[in-house]
Formats: structure tokens, C-alpha cells, sequence
């Protein structure tokens, strides 16, 4: 255990979840926030609220590439879908970036939140049918290792995010 997953696992108060539980509370969590998004009316609350979703989006998308992609592609024997994933969170990073050079007033801005949100559901339904399953069945994976892992990423991020 690294010396960061350590610090996750015995010093937080975090409960500890096995990897594919923790990214399933994350997507969770960006479902709901698009849920939100589609009940705000004003253009400041819609603007702040895809700020959120945006920056979570991309914490998730950032602690899978660099905690989670790696360690399971050395189990994995089809190592396409992890890469074929990868290149779906790329036009979820492109998206993200046209949304935040955009007016939250301008026509598309809506449009781009819907279609970054559909997009995003058919990635994780995809990760959650094949990519979770194939992982858990390999055996390979300490997965309760990874989760605290990816807790102390995450949560490294969030600290230097609130510090910058």
C-alpha cells in the first residue's frame, strides 16, 4: 500500500470502497448533478452548477487514467477496452473545455451540458457492463487497495485545487 493510500485508509474518516464501488459513487454523483442542471433556471446558477460538474467530471476522469487504467490493463488480457475508454474520456475532456469557453447564456450551452451528460451515460454503462465485470472476474486486482488509492488521488487533488 502506498504511503498516500495508507493515509486514506487509516487516517480519514472516509468509509474505504473497493475501486468499482468508489467510481460507481462517482458517477452517482455526476448523474445527479446533471439531473440538477436540467431544473435550474437562471443563467448564474447554471453557469456555477456546470463548473461543479465540470471539475468533478474531470477529477474522476483524471484518478481512472492515472490509478485505475493502469493497474487493470497489467490484469486484463483485451487491454482495447481500456483503451478504447480512454479515448471516449478524451471527448468528454474536449467537451468540458468547449463548455467552459462558452457563455452560460449562449444557445449551445445547454445543448453541449445535454450532450456531455448522454455521453458520459453510455461510457459509464459501458464500463459498468463490461470493463467492472471483466476486472472483478480476473481476480487479479486488489480492489479495496485501488479504492483507497484512488480516494487518496482524489482527495490530494481536492487539496491542492483549494490551495491554488
Amino acid at each position: 500500500m502506498t504511503s498516500l493510500a495508507r493515509e486514506v485508509a487509516f487516517k480519514s474518516p472516509l468509509t474505504n470502497l473497493d475501486a468499482t464501488e468508489l467510481l460507481n459513487l462517482d458517477y452517482q454523483y455526476l448523474n445527479d448533478l446533471f439531473g440538477a442542471y436540467e431544473h435550474i433556471g437562471s443563467t448564474a446558477e447554471k453557469k456555477k452548477l456546470s463548473k461543479v460538474l465540470c471539475d468533478a467530471l474531470l477529477v474522476s476522469a483524471r484518478s481512472e487514467e492515472e490509478i485505475f487504467f493502469p493497474e487493470i490493463k497489467k490484469c486484463l488480457k483485451e487491454k482495447g477496452l481500456v483503451s478504447a475508454i480512454i479515448m471516449e474520456h478524451s471527448i468528454l475532456k474536449y467537451l468540458v473545455a468547449e463548455i467552459e469557453n462558452l457563455d452560460a447564456d449562449s444557445v449551445i450551452y445547454d445543448i453541449k451540458i445535454k450532450v456531455l451528460g448522454e455521453h458520459l451515460k453510455q461510457l459509464v454503462r459501458e464500463k459498468q457492463s463490461k470493463l467492472f465485470p471483466k476486472v472483478i472476474a480476473s481476480g487479479k486486482v486488489d480492489l479495496w487497495r485501488l479504492g483507497a488509492e484512488l480516494s487518496a488521488f482524489k482527495a490530494a487533488i481536492k487539496r491542492n485545487s483549494h490551495s491554488a
